[in-house]
């Protein structure tokens, strides 16, 4: 119930203190995370000119339709009261656009400080190959008040890919240290890295495994290692090209805590290994195939899972090297869609069939819960009266599971609690469009109006205005776009509106809460359109008129197609003045209804077009 716009499947959300954080690489958000009511947003500033469109776009571009993929996560780390994220999309060993690591108040979105760790190497090296710069790999981890990222430098040109570690100050960016984990030889073709890779951080020590064999511990505070293990490698000679599949980015690998130990996942030749916490030693191995030759590990209760890309796997984690290996059926179809995740002794696996729960009394026989989509999960705690719950992000949306009625309560509590606040009423609005109350816009719209129409007049009110209006815009948009079209998907529980009453009301609300000439020509859109649909004609040509009529209105750019009641009636292009949009309807609306209809209001309207828009000619000789 309830979703926030997202773009791409690589979106891990982060959960601290009620509220989910998520990136899309170029945007941070934070909902609450019981009613995905928006808190902030926030966009880094000074970001490449040619990373400005929307992230839809820049995916694309950069994926080349399709040919590459991406190779990390967007994630973010959330500690000392600061959001903490890189930005870019991480394809081909390197990111491309913005590839700066961020930090925001995590209260509010203010951001705090931007560091470029392209040229951080020149720390160690004392010069920068600015042909191969380092960019983020993985989630950071914050210990105090240092944040530590993983950073990957792929030499193509001197054929050497590197790994170092970096120490940031939480609250100012400042380098505060850099360590160079190690490198390998590579290819100029070939992958710089076959598996995505995060940091474990406990009591002060990190600890990260790496597919180039190298797993070690440092102090977080100070970059200093504890110790350093090489595994045997993967050959260096990888003659998978570039655009060849990978491990996707939820297969994200690492170390697995246990005990006094960390448990990795040797991928060079399919190794699952236990090490001392304290001195790297080596204390128990058990050949990976043996668990259905996992991507990636998971501690869940007393079992350690192995989780492939088709099926799970679970053995006792205390002697793992020899305990009985308790094999999931393997999945025929899409395999496993998303990160598995470990809650409440459970394992959660999403598919593309539903949600499988796995207990620790039935490993082998899971228990399937059918959801509307699927991806990448995240569990809520229990707060504010509303239990624990779930959250998804897919490749387009993040959605929260929560009961109709616990999120009503709760809304009713928000609403009572900050009664000159409009924020509670917009969120409730929000979610009563998403479960298909749409009887109750109307109200909340009101109230919420009524708030703001009280409120002083400043950055967050207006932002709530226009929050407002975009969601009764957007309920108005979608009627009108699936208006004639059959219902998709009977079991949605968000139809669109059908009613035109319920879609007048929402009207009536949509006009009140503009608060800009753009707005005020949306509304006026979709009201010559719902009259239309009533066939109310002079009323439909009135709301076409006051675009005309109007010149602060007629010269607003229109990017979106407020469709025509004639499907002949040609798409205008990108960024059309309001008034060659709106002449372009009259037209419609006299080739659908005749001018006979309209009386001698329509002769009125037709000689105000001969000197508005340029269409006016063809109007004239056609009906007056």
């Amino acid at each position: 119930m309830g979703s926030g716009r997202f773009r791409s499947s690589w979106v891990f959300p982060t959960v601290a203190g009620g509220v989910v954080y998520a990136s899309d690489g170029m945007t941070l958000s934070a909902w609450d995370a019981a009613t995905l009511g928006i808190l902030w947003r926030a966009r880094p500033a000074n970001a490449p000119a040619a990373f400005s469109w929307g992230s839809e776009e820049a995916l694309q571009y950069t994926l080349g339709i399709g040919r590459n993929e991406l190779e990390d996560t967007a994630s973010v780390t959330v500690g000392g009261g600061v959001a903490v994220t890189a930005t870019g999309l991480p394809t081909s060993g390197t990111r491309s656009g913005d590839k700066r690591i961020h930090a925001f108040d995590a209260s509010n979105g203010t951001a705090l400080w931007s560091a470029d760790v392209s040229a951080i190497d020149t720390r160690i090296t004392g010069s920068r190959d600015t042909s191969s710069p380092c960019v983020v790999r993985g989630p950071a981890v914050i210990d105090s008040g240092t944040a530590v990222v993983a950073l990957r430098k792929a030499g193509q040109q001197r054929r050497i890919t590197s790994l170092y570690l970096a120490g940031l100050d939480l609250y100012t960016g400042e380098v505060r240290w850099v360590r160079l984990v190690g490198g390998y030889g590579t290819n100029p073709w070939s992958r710089t890295a076959i598996r995505p890779e995060a940091i474990l951080l406990d009591r002060g020590i990190v600890y990260r495994s790496d597919d180039m064999g190298i797993t070690g511990a440092y102090e977080a505070a100070t970059g200093r290692p504890v110790w350093v293990r090489l595994s045997p490698t993967r050959n260096s000679i990888d003659y998978s090209m570039r655009g060849d599949p990978g491990v996707p980015p939820y297969a994200m690998h690492m170390p697995v805590l246990d005990g006094d130990s960390i448990i990795i996942l040797e991928a060079a030749f399919n190794r699952i290994a236990r090490l001392g916490m304290a001195d790297g030693s080596l204390r128990a191995t058990r050949e990976g195939s043996v668990l259905g030759t996992p991507q990636y590990l998971l501690k869940c209760g007393e079992a350690l899972v192995g989780v492939s890309s088709t099926r799970v796997a679970f053995v006792n984690a205390a002697d793992f090297g020899t305990a009985t290996v308790h094999l999931g059926e393997a999945y025929s179809r899409s395999g496993i869609v998303g990160r598995c995740v470990s809650a409440g002794g459970r394992l959660l696996v999403p598919t593309a069939e539903g949600l499988d729960i796995f207990e620790p009394a039935r490993w082998t026989e899971p228990r399937r819960q059918s959801l509307p989509t699927f991806g990448n999960i995240v569990v809520a705690e229990a707060a504010d009266g509303v239990p624990a719950h779930l959250l998804i992000a897919d490749r387009t949306q993040l959605h929260a599971f929560v009961k109709w009625d616990d999120a009503k309560s709760l809304l009713d509590r928000r609403v009572a609690q900050k009664p000159a606040d409009a924020l509670p009423l917009i969120t409730y609005a929000e979610l009563a469009h998403h479960v298909g109350r749409s009887d109750l816009l109307p109200g909340l719209a009101d109230r919420a109006l009524s708030v703001l129409d009280k409120a002083p007049v400043n950055a967050r009110t207006s932002n709530l205005r226009t929050q407002l209006f975009d969601l009764l815009l957007g309920v108005l948009t979608e009627s009108r776009a699936s208006w004639n079209a059959p219902i998709a998907d009977p079991s949605r529980r968000n139809q669109p509106i059908r009613d035109p009453a319920r879609l007048d009301e929402i009207l009536d609300r949509a006009d009140r809460a503009a608060d800009s000439s753009s707005q005020a020509v949306a509304a006026l859109f979709e009201r010559a359109w719902l009259r239309s649909v009533e066939k109310r004609w002079p009323q439909a040509v009135e709301a076409l008129q006051r675009i005309l009529l109007d010149t602060g209105l007629a010269a607003v750019s229109i990017e979106t197609d407020y469709s025509s009641p004639d499907p002949d009636a040609p798409l205008p292009p990108p960024m059309t003045p309001a008034a060659e949009v709106a002449a372009s309807r009259l037209a419609a609306l006299l080739r659908q209804a005749g001018h006979a209809a309209f009386g001698l209001e329509i002769k009125d309207a037709v000689r105000e077009l001969a000197s508005l828009a340029p269409q006016a000619d063809e109007i004239g000789r056609a009906h007056v």
